[in-house]
């Protein structure tokens, strides 16, 4: 008997031509030795930076490649050779319908006075054979199918966030193992590189990554993060990540088995690429822990790129995709901001933010910065205080909301003292226990907490060389006699200036000011057609506010029907609302001393009139093409005339103006219709500090522009076009030949009626785009939806 011998297992990674080569076939050159790298040493971060770097890699490799588009190809040659092997293919016996089979007749026997049924011995040999079930028998060829996997990973533009920020983002929210970012990198080039099944392109990476990781995640780790969650960070919405998902399963075959040593050796290869690289700037910043590098937002464009069905992402209908909740964030944005909140407000970095504007303009600056809070003032002719509200210098370096009391910091030691009220017997009676030093510690980020009795001590002690205050800021009481050096005039434009670029504790509080006047925008939404009057509707903005957490309005609300809502600023807020065809509400809470500022328009009767509705979409793509304008370093004004050009074309079309548009925006005439600026600063003031306007400016077309010059990243400005039918503006424009030339009286004459539109978002500029902080519905089918829906 012959003894058989099993010939050894195949190697595929022995044969040059099946395997990848990955390092240079230079003799010289070996690769990297396992010694080298420990991945149990290695830390997320850096795996993180690794996978960022590969893809990196193979997206350059590629450029951008489209996906393969669908075929209705015929089956190549070889599959008609299997399907004629599959028809010989017999099984005896076997029956397609179970039910024909028991259908059919058969003897009985009766034994013992029991039924018995027998089976005719030669029912099998009178029915045909049927071929066997084959498993997969009428799928399409193996190309076939991978083409329509990977077509599930691509959108039709590259998204508008780099792979950098979108891996921040996922760590930031969902930090995974070192072992699950390399399993993911480890996949992706297996099905890139190896396989050749996908290629890595700027428009498909992005879900590559995100399914990849979710899928590692499950493989790798005993816990993951909840389904909704890892959507919500993603972008895309639960059903779309269950999709990605199981596209990458079958992309991958379902082998994510891994082990120690092929996860070293793949760091070790990335390491290598990315050495390689170093010269053109190839590995990504990542700098993860730095304070100047914020978190980005995924704003709806972004959305927009990663869903799975891509929408019209035209400026009419952008803002369609953010309202129908398909692929929104704004539930998880909130749900993060919460845990960024529940930290302490970061005055500590603020204080050093200011002390490096100090420096920019005198570098050898030191010394103590001073401030103070509020004072309790009593109302006149009245024991009662007066409403208090907090100095915004003073919250900015303290995040205390305390009144009467008083901060220093010391530049040298970067030290920071908070003095509070010590108890008063008398005002315990009527108003309970203050605060303690020990709870304000414990709240407010400080390094110290002493009680206000001590200031003049503490400011008197030795080796005091130069004092930073406000002038109108500085109590009577207060000395600084043992400071040789005073300054009083920089350390408030150090705060202003400061003040513009918003870190996302800051985000956060504006972000939760804008949710929580969302709900009270809402709540009058489906309360307009029942209500009588203005003052009913603000009571009940105040009321939805206060009761959601922002007791205090960032500003006097404006409650604006009918014409009246051609007044900029409108207060009486009192007016009936019977026979008004539409009611503008610009209100927005304050929460934690940051503001929201929203401001939208809508008919009382749940039905815009022909001439309201053209109005509003008009004043509507002002908006949105403008905020598709907005990222760092765009300039305002650009952005502004972007605005009048767009209400000039819109005005011409409904015939209130006539002529040459490039003449009409030349004799400024659209001031008439659009006199404001189009949006300001917005942060602890409504009207934020920083933004430098010049109300003396020639040009009438900006000088209510109350930011000018380039929007830096980080900071916060409203959008807010407004068109508006105000006769004291507009009539003297009638009676000027230089412009009464280009607006049609007639025509115009439909138009008073409709008052005014304006709409109003709150955005944040990103490096390379926006993040809108405002949710509030502005759709015109959704805006009614809701009012007749009540």
């Amino acid at each position: 008997m012959t003894d058989w011998v099993l010939p050894p297992p195949p190697n595929p990674s022995s044969d040059a031509g099946l395997s990848a080569r990955r390092f240079s076939n230079d003799p010289g050159h070996s690769p990297p030795s396992p010694n080298s790298l420990d991945v149990f040493t290695l830390t997320p971060v850096t795996a993180l930076k690794l996978l960022c770097a590969g893809i990196e890699a193979l997206v350059q490799i590629t450029g951008d490649i489209p996906p393969t588009p669908p075929t209705a190809m015929t089956p190549m040659p070889n599959m008609k050779g299997m399907q004629e092997e599959k028809e010989k293919i017999r099984r005896s016996g076997s029956f397609t319908n179970l039910a024909g089979y028991r259908q059919q007749p058969s003897a009985q026997d009766v034994v013992d006075g029991v039924n018995l049924r027998q089976r005719p011995m030669e029912t099998h040999i009178n029915r045909p054979a049927e071929p066997y079930i084959i498993v997969g028998e009428n799928a399409e060829p193996l190309n076939v199918q991978h083409s329509a996997i990977t077509r599930k990973f691509y959108s039709k533009q590259p998204p508008p966030i780099s792979l950098e920020d979108y891996l921040m983002r996922i760590h930031k929210f969902c930090p995974m193992s070192t072992a699950v970012y390399l399993a993911t990198s480890s996949y992706i080039h297996r099905v890139a590189v190896d396989e050749r099944v996908i290629p890595v392109t700027r428009r498909n990476s992005h879900r590559l990554i995100l399914a990849g990781l979710r899928v590692a995640m499950k493989a790798l780790e005993d816990q993951s993060y909840a389904h909704a969650r890892f959507a919500k960070v993603g972008g895309v919405s639960e059903q779309e990540l269950s999709r990605l998902e199981i596209n990458f399963c079958f992309l991958t075959n379902f082998e994510f088995k891994t082990s120690k040593e092929a996860l070293l050796q793949h760091a070790i290869n990335l390491r290598e690429v990315s050495s390689l690289q170093g010269s053109v700037n190839f590995v990504p910043r990542m700098d993860l822990f730095t304070s100047t590098l914020r978190p980005r937002r995924i704003s709806s464009e972004v959305r927009y790129f990663l869903c799975a069905k891509p929408i019209d992402c035209s400026a009419s209908t952008r803002y369609y995709a953010n309202t129908s909740h398909k692929f929104a964030l704004h539930d998880y944005k909130m749900a993060a901001g919460q845990d960024i909140l529940s930290g302490k407000y970061p005055a500590k970095q603020h204080a050093k933010r200011v002390v490096e504007y100090l420096k920019s303009k005198h570098p050898d600056a030191t010394g103590v910065l001073y401030l103070e809070s509020q004072k309790t003032t009593m109302i006149e002719d009245n024991d009662e205080a007066a409403p208090f509200r907090q100095r915004r210098f003073f919250y900015y370096l303290t995040g205390c909301p305390l009144p009467d009391s008083y901060f220093t910091y010391d530049i040298a030691s970067e030290k920071s003292t908070l003095f509070i009220p010590p108890i008063d017997a008398d005002s315990v009676i009527w108003s309970g226990l203050p605060t303690s030093p020990e709870e304000a510690l414990s709240l407010y980020d400080v390094d110290a907490v002493l009680t206000t009795d001590v200031i003049n001590a503490h400011l008197a002690e030795p080796n005091r060389t130069k004092v930073w205050a406000i002038a109108p800021q500085i109590s009577t009481h207060i000395t600084f006699l043992e400071f040789p050096e005073k300054d009083f005039i920089l350390l408030k434009e150090a705060i202003e200036e400061c003040r513009v670029q918003k870190d996302e504790y800051e985000v956060e509080l504006i972000r939760k000011a804008n949710a929580i006047s969302t709900i009270a925008h809402t709540a009058v939404l489906k309360n307009v057609k029942s209500a009588k009057n203005e003052r009913e509707l603000e009571g009940l903005f105040i009321k939805e506010c206060i009761a959601n957490g922002a007791r205090e309005q960032a500003y006097h609300s404006i409650v604006a029907s009918g014409e009246a809502a051609a007044t900029l600023h409108y207060m009486k807020n009192s007016e009936g609302l019977e026979g008004k065809l539409n009611l503008l509400l610009d209100a927005g809470g304050e929460y934690n001393c940051y503001a929201s500022d929203i401001t939208r328009t809508f008919p009382i009767s749940g039905s815009f009139t022909s001439e309201s509705l053209s109005i509003y979409n008009i004043v509507l793509k002002m908006q949105l093409q403008c905020i598709d304008m907005l990222k760092a370093g765009v300039q305002w004004e650009d952005v502004h005339i972007l605005a009048h050009k767009i209400a000039i074309e819109g005005l011409l079309e409904l015939g209130i103006l006539k002529g040459d548009a490039e003449e009409i925006l030349k004799a400024r005439t659209s001031v008439a219709f659009f006199p404001h600026g189009l949006g300001h600063y917005l942060g602890m003031d409504t009207h934020d500090t920083g933004g430098h306007p010049n109300y003396d400016d020639e040009d009438r077309i900006f000088r209510y522009l109350r930011v000018r010059g380039q929007l830096p990243e980080g900071s916060v400005v409203t959008v807010e076009p407004g068109v508006y039918f105000c006769r004291f503006i507009i009539e003297p424009y009638l009676k000027d030949p230089a412009h009464s030339k280009y607006i049609d009286a007639d025509v115009l004459e439909k138009y008073w009626p409709v008052g005014g539109v304006r709409i109003e978002d709150n955005i944040l500029i990103t490096k390379d785009g926006y993040d809108n902080l405002t949710t509030t519905v502005k759709d015109v089918d959704e805006m009614l939806k809701i009012i007749n829906s009540a």
